[in-house]
């Protein structure tokens, strides 16, 4: 995760500079991001190398039986504000 304060691109380049630079003395040969469409690092990955491969992604999630399913009607909203991770599981 890649994460500073609203408008500090200097530390967002700060924490590149320094992760890319571990990942590199590594040997490590590729590095994926993934991040919205209007994400607010974006212009700040594409001046680190990062390109657009941008691929639509199919979301679901699954309620247990009972759960509050209107707790989570924000979803549906083309602006919803979330923040997701591969395989994360929440129990």
């Amino acid at each position: 995760d890649l994460l500073a304060l609203p408008g500090r691109e200097d530390v967002v380049e700060e924490l590149l500079d320094t992760g890319l630079s571990y990942l590199r003395n590594a040997g490590v040969a590729s590095v994926h991001a993934w991040s919205a469409s209007a994400h607010p690092y974006n212009d700040v990955l594409t001046r680190y190398g990062f390109v657009d491969s941008r691929k639509k992604l199919n979301f679901g999630w699954w309620l247990r039986p009972g759960a509050d399913h209107n707790e989570f009607d924000f979803l549906r909203s083309p602006n919803a504000a979330v923040h997701i991770m591969e395989g994360e599981v929440l129990d």
